[in-house]
């Protein structure tokens, strides 16, 4: 267990709120327990802490990313959602850290503790930050992805591209609308139509005529139409 990890939780652990708590944990249908600390006042803990020091920038770069994953990966076990969100304020600096060889390793963190909170940021801040400088490895993973048995991980194909803006690869984005588009499954509907949105700033011809095609559900195609 990485002393990064066990700073950090005691850090936490000492400023819980119980009563912001229960209204956090109901907010995620109790899936996790939390400490009730928001996301500025967890953040401010870290600061504190001088918790990105552990993982300098300067040195042996493949030490320091292995313990990076070590602390993650810690994070991830435990049973306090909070410390999830730790792992990924403290990724969010080191991004660049991140290559394709990575893929494996984060889309385990996608299918472990899932919900909406952290599968969301791993789709389109550390899986969608890795592919856009390979297409066609994005390429080929989407395809898998999509058609995989399970909704987090078709979730992320829909999503991955959020942040690509002008970039976004629309025929592919399109396809992975198109082969979730009869599925009765709330968080792939909500996907499709906020990918759609989020292509519609730079393609809303595109979009539109794609909204009239296809066959959408009523929640995706509301998602969609936002900005046109």
């Amino acid at each position: 267990m990485s002393s990064a990890y066990e700073l950090i939780k005691d850090s936490l652990a000492a400023q819980a709120n119980p009563v912001q708590a229960e209204a956090m944990m109901a907010y995620m249908r109790d899936q996790y327990l939390m400490y009730g600390i928001k996301a500025p006042e967890r953040r401010e803990i870290v600061r504190e802490v001088n918790l990105l020091s552990i993982f300098p920038v300067t040195g042996d770069r493949a030490v320091v990313k292995q313990d990076l994953i070590d602390f993650v990966e810690d994070c991830w076990e435990d049973e306090y959602r909070d410390l999830q969100y730790v792992a990924m304020d403290i990724m969010a600096k080191r991004l660049r850290w991140l290559t394709p060889v990575d893929i494996p390793w984060l889309v385990s963190l996608v299918m472990r503790k899932s919900w909406w909170d952290t599968v969301d940021w791993l789709a389109s801040t550390a899986i969608g930050s890795v592919l856009k400088d390979d297409r066609l490895l994005a390429r080929s993973l989407a395809y898998e992805w999509i058609d995989h048995k399970y909704l987090w991980l078709q979730r992320v194909a829909l999503i991955f591209q959020l942040k690509y803006k002008d970039e976004t690869d629309g025929d592919l984005l399109l396809d992975m609308v198109k082969r979730v588009a009869d599925s009765d499954e709330f968080f792939l509907r909500k996907a499709s139509g906020w990918a759609l949105r989020q292509y519609s700033r730079y393609e809303p011809e595109v979009v539109r005529q794609f909204i009239a095609t296809y066959d959408l559900s009523a929640l995706a195609r509301r998602e969609a139409s936002r900005y046109i």
